[in-house]
């Protein structure tokens, strides 16, 4: 009957046999290569080396575990003598540590290797983004929205998969960085580097690699925060507050620029669009047709859609912006593909995304660039003029949900079918439009109404200036001024 065993398992016959040898002898250790069959080393470590007639040496290890039953196997790589690569070949060096370590992993409880896995999953920066990106939530109990994530994957890409540092000190890029074993001072070279090109996207890359180790700590799979201990050693400065925009006294001059300067009626109509309603960038950019009730003035904000920060429900129209959108409709029906700004070609969106070349035309005669982010803080200043400092309202008609409710603006898709519908939009479009006259009235576009006059004359608009809302302390600015009433 012939044998039917794998190659190098021996039979029973042949276990009897097999000859103990003190492997770390190098003699009895290359005399042991050189002949065919099974040794088991002599020593504690559980090893045994099996040599083929062909002289192929296998490491096989054979231990009992805690509950007595046989553990064993063949280790993957090549045996050899010495001077294994630890990739494809294997020393008795090399062979005898990978086996305490099989052997460790054996005594451990199921509780034990659950942890190790957690742990794995923030064993490299690497490894933590990738749960980071995939588990964090925000203050409102929801994930990162695909926006968020793009952005800061491509932080990460450019900044932490390359090497900023000195190849030769730091021979791997800060993703392969061990996140348990590296010490504060080594992410605050990383950080001092990187402002070198960009203090903005330094902050940004401490934000994210702090936001990796808080998430471990959390999950007790790391012990500390050291990017804290960077955040006190006051190694990047705080951004330099913005001192260029568009003052509300020099919206006529604004607004002249648009027309002059903006050729093309898709570039005027979306700053327009973006001025009027005060919405952020990729909120204007990205509504779709479908979502606009042109008929009753109104859009409604879809839940988790990109641009809205996790804003639910209606945005009221003003009736500035409902016949700019008629006549972009008319003009466009054939070619939109549903999206009101549709993307020219070479964005990641299917919408546009960017303005900054219509935003660096408008601003051609002034000593700055406005962004769009300036529009917002234009129609937020502006707005809390027109509403005596009633900065909920505000907040509201900016789409702040903490605002939303306590005017009572939120509206959710099935009340839109309701007949009380009618009533409460009525309260809000009356609302947008009061502010977009008012603006428009303060940009020279519209007849100065008496109440308009009166708010001027109260307020001085000489000495008008933006509310500091950066895209940053927006909603946390809004909210202190709002408890300041």
């Amino acid at each position: 009957m012939p044998n039917t065993e794998p190659a190098n398992q021996p039979n029973s016959r042949e276990k009897s046999q097999a000859q103990k040898v003190n492997f770390a002898t190098n003699a009895a250790l290359l005399g042991a290569f050189k002949k065919p069959g099974r040794k088991t080393d002599a020593n504690p470590t559980s090893l045994q080396l099996r040599v083929s007639e062909t002289k192929r040496a296998v490491w096989y290890y054979r231990f009992r575990g805690k509950d007595g039953k046989p553990n064993e196997g063949t280790l993957k790589f090549r045996a050899v003598p010495q001077d294994g690569d630890g990739k494809l070949t294997l020393d008795y060096e090399q062979a005898k540590a990978l086996v305490a370590r099989i052997k460790l992993d054996a005594a451990k409880t199921d509780s034990e290797r659950h942890a190790d896995n957690n742990r794995a999953k923030f064993g490299t920066l690497e490894d933590g983004f990738k749960f980071y990106l995939e588990h964090r939530m925000t203050k409102r109990d929801q994930g990162l929205v695909e926006s968020t994530k793009r952005d800061y994957e491509k932080v990460f890409n450019t900044y932490l998969r390359t090497r900023i540092l000195d190849e030769k000190e730091y021979p791997k890029p800060p993703s392969e960085w061990v996140l348990a074993e590296t010490e504060v001072m080594q992410w605050q070279a990383l950080f001092a580097a990187i402002r070198k090109r960009s203090l903005a996207k330094a902050r940004n890359c401490q934000s994210i690699i702090s936001g990796v180790y808080g998430v471990g700590v959390a999950l007790k799979v790391l012990d500390w925060n050291p990017i804290n201990n960077v955040r006190y050693l006051r190694t990047l400065p705080s951004l330099p507050k913005k001192s260029t925009h568009v003052d509300t006294v020099n919206l006529p001059k604004f607004f002249d620029a648009i027309d002059a300067h903006l050729t093309r009626e898709d570039s005027k109509e979306a700053v327009l669009l973006l001025t009027m309603t005060g919405t952020r960038l990729l909120g204007g950019l990205g509504l779709r047709w479908d979502q606009i009730d042109l008929d009753n003035g109104f859009c409604f904000v879809q839940p988790n859609q990109v641009g809205w920060k996790g804003f639910t429900g209606i945005l009221p129209l003003s009736d500035f912006v409902i016949e700019l959108l008629k006549k972009r409709r008319v003009r466009r029906a054939a070619d939109d593909g549903g999206y009101v700004f549709p993307a020219h070609g070479g964005s990641v969106y299917p919408h546009q995304s960017r303005l900054s070349d219509a935003m660096k035309a408008v601003s051609a005669e002034f000593n700055f660039k406005a962004t769009a982010q300036d529009l917002r803080r234009t129609f937020a200043t502006v707005s809390a003029l027109c509403f005596n400092d009633n900065m909920r309202k505000v907040g509201a008609l900016l789409t702040h949900k903490w605002a939303v409710s306590k005017e009572g603006m939120a509206i959710t898709q099935d009340a839109i079918t309701r007949r009380y519908v009618q009533n409460e939009l009525s309260k809000l479009r009356a609302a947008a439009n009061l502010a977009a006259n008012f603006l428009l009235e303060l940009a020279s576009r519209a007849p100065m109404s008496e109440r308009t006059m009166a708010i001027l004359k109260e307020n001085d608009p000489e000495n008008l200036r933006l509310l500091n809302l950066s895209a940053g302390n927006e909603e946390r600015e809004l909210q202190r001024l709002a408890l300041e009433e």
